[in-house]
């Protein structure tokens, strides 16, 4: 289901290309007691403390600026773990021809987050590439468990919501995918 997080379970949320924080938002709602949101845009990051702030929230979510290539492997380094990781990159994959550099991309990032993930967390990884089909990402995040020794469980899979139509005649469309897997060791 889509419920809210309880405290008890989820206190540690990692929100990785967080862009304003929306998810950061949403997991300060349901209950997690500290958040890092992370993203290379100081724009957004400033957007984002405004906007926690006003939400009453600014205390929950620590904006940082960074990029994720650098900040996840030195927060791996630093023996730092959460109880949720949410991996939400920009489209990595244009077309189809991008495809095979983007796995190697969504494979490095999906790496980098589930070493940052408790025994027994959650991994929420997210694609808006539409050439990436959920099983394509599934399939490297597959691989990127394995690259660190990581077991996952493929828990749910979430498209995108009816503003965002999928028209049958153009598959492109299906665009947005987010994927849960709980993290076991």
């Amino acid at each position: 289901g889509g419920g809210a997080l309880a405290p008890e379970v989820t206190t540690r949320v990692l929100d990785a290309f967080s862009f304003v924080g929306a998810f950061s938002l949403g997991a300060a709602r349901g209950g997690a007691t500290e958040i890092v949101a992370l993203d290379r845009s100081a724009t957004a990051i400033a957007a984002g403390a405004s906007i926690a702030a006003e939400n009453g929230v600014g205390d929950k979510i620590r904006f940082m600026r960074g990029d994720t290539k650098e900040a996840l492997p030195a927060m791996r380094a630093r023996g730092e773990r959460f109880d949720l990781v949410v991996c939400d990159p920009p489209k990595l994959a244009t077309t189809v021809k991008d495809l095979e550099r983007a796995r190697r991309a969504y494979r490095r990032v999906n790496a980098n987050s589930l070493a940052l993930v408790e025994p027994g967390g959650l991994l929420m990884t997210c694609s808006c590439s539409a050439a990436m089909s959920v099983e394509d990402l599934a399939r490297t995040v597959a691989l990127a468990a394995r690259d660190v020794a990581r077991e996952v469980q493929w828990l749910e899979t979430h498209e995108q919501a009816a503003d965002h139509p999928m028209l049958p005649a153009f598959e492109h469309g299906r665009y947005l995918s987010a994927l849960l897997f709980r993290v076991d060791r």
